[in-house]
């Protein structure tokens, strides 16, 4: 039950990074775009990544090497957006608080598991 939960919020807080991400794509310019479109399109894969996990009980035999994968593609889309975020917007509470939980829930179900 708590990790199907943990899931389900994942879920909602990778979807919502990726729309907030995607406004910045849309409507910056430059560099900030180019670093938006990876970034968001790592939190769609996560995103339907955890949705996935929440609909399947069967686990894989890939589990740490699964955990590793997510972990990197959090970072990685948290850095880049970040950074788009920060070059759009010139503010370091912006990214914080609005990719912030995402980054958060991924290093909670890297360090726990899924």
């Amino acid at each position: 039950m708590y990790q199907k939960m943990l899931e389900i919020l994942g879920f909602i807080f990778y979807a919502g990074a990726a729309l907030v991400i995607l406004f910045i794509g849309a409507f910056s310019g430059g560099i900030s775009r180019i670093l938006a479109l990876p970034a968001a399109i790592g939190y769609m894969l996560l995103a339907f990544w955890s949705i996935e996990q929440v609909g399947s009980d069967i686990v894989s035999r890939g589990r740490n090497r699964d955990k590793r994968l997510m972990l990197a593609l959090n970072i990685i889309s948290f850095t880049l957006g970040a950074v788009a975020f920060y070059i759009y917007m010139e503010s370091i509470a912006t990214p914080a608080l609005l990719l912030g939980p995402a980054f958060v829930i991924g290093l909670w179900k890297s360090y726990k598991g899924h």
